[in-house]
């Protein structure tokens, strides 16, 4: 008898044109926001700004800082898929 022999041709895996836009992306927008942040500390360490100011640039670090973690870990995401894709190759 013949034994049917399935022979399994391997799915070509890659970031779909949308990840990889949004990995383009995401490195634009954390050189901003690492700018940004950067900027905000001078001026605070500079002591030279007042009350409020001073209130609200260390608000905006904080909203920097969350923004930062939150792209920081989709980059991560996407680029260990991009790297274990390169490394199927």
């Amino acid at each position: 008898e013949q034994i049917p022999v399935e022979i399994k041709k391997e799915k070509k895996v890659t970031l779909s044109f949308k990840e990889k836009k949004e990995l383009e992306a995401l490195v634009a927008e954390i050189e901003e926001l690492e700018s940004e942040k950067l900027i905000i500390e001078n001026e605070l360490n500079a002591g030279m700004i007042d009350q409020s100011q001073l209130f609200l640039k260390s608000v905006r670090h904080g909203e920097i800082v969350k923004l930062l973690d939150e792209k920081e870990m989709k980059w991560l995401e996407l680029s260990e898929k991009e790297s274990q894709i390169s490394s199927k190759k």
